[in-house]
């Protein structure tokens, strides 16, 4: 069974993506089961005898044969080794695309701020400021948060680095029969692209604002920002207010209707 283990052992090595490929392994063994195993790596490149051979010692375990137990074989670095640069060399930490994506993403909804106190909303609100001073990434949530709390009617606002996205509480009818609600999702993009979606369900609703109106009027609220994209604080901030202001308009000339009608 010793010997076996051995050729097992060598194997291992002689294959192993530790060793370089112009280097061999010398593997000894004593006679008994127990002691010390001596492993020599050797470098053929090499051009002095201390350096073409580093040599290694396992200890294979307790005096008893039947106890013997795994092996952990470190081997250093040879020089001359492709591989030796890259493992003393400094480590690179690969970023992803969602990772980066996400370096600039500012979200803010309103479940997560409906709940302060009258106080604690007001004193928020003194510290947010005017679209044209956001300078910041916090300036910019703070903005977002202090357009959430003034509108109860919206749901959430999300910026990417070319982007802004809201989602707005519309009147409807269920079946054109019973007051209910749809959540509007605006995005504006670098370019000037508008985009107003309902929900996929909304067939079954009577809507009273219509996406195009909508899209429309946002392009035309847009001439400040004309065709440069979104990157800078202020002009995503200045995105997010027309996109606020014109659906809480459409939403107040509905509720307004609505009324007239009953």
């Amino acid at each position: 069974m010793r010997n076996i283990n051995g050729y097992i052992f060598i194997g291992v090595l002689v294959f192993s993506p530790l060793a370089p490929a112009h280097a061999t392994v010398n593997v000894y063994t004593n006679d008994n089961a127990a002691g010390p195993t001596s492993v020599e790596v050797a470098n053929l490149a090499s051009t002095t005898e201390e350096e073409r051979s580093k040599t290694k010692y396992i200890d294979t375990g307790s005096a008893k044969e039947s106890a013997a137990g795994p092996a952990i074989l470190e081997i250093d670095p040879v020089e001359g080794d492709p591989d030796h640069a890259e493992r003393e060399g400094v480590i690179q930490y690969n970023e992803s695309d969602l990772d980066f994506a996400q370096i600039n993403i500012i979200s803010a909804e309103a479940r997560e701020i409906r709940g302060w106190d009258e106080k604690k909303k007001n004193d928020f609100l003194e510290t947010v400021k005017e679209y044209s001073q956001v300078k910041s990434e916090q300036e910019l949530e703070n903005f977002a948060k202090g357009v959430l709390l003034k509108d109860e009617n919206m749901k959430s606002i999300q910026t990417g680095e070319d982007s802004v996205e809201i989602e707005y509480e519309m009147p409807a009818r269920f079946l054109n029969i019973f007051n209910a609600s749809l959540v509007v999702r605006a995005e504006v993009a670098s370019g000037r692209l508008v985009k107003i979606k309902y929900p996929w369900l909304s067939f079954l609703f009577k809507k009273f604002v219509v996406t195009s109106d909508i899209e429309s009027e946002v392009k035309a609220s847009l001439p400040e920002i004309g065709d440069e994209v979104l990157v800078s604080f202020e002009a995503r901030a200045l995105a997010i207010k027309i996109l606020s202001n014109i659906m809480k308009n459409k939403h107040d000339t509905v509720k307004n209707s609505i009324s007239n009608i009953r």
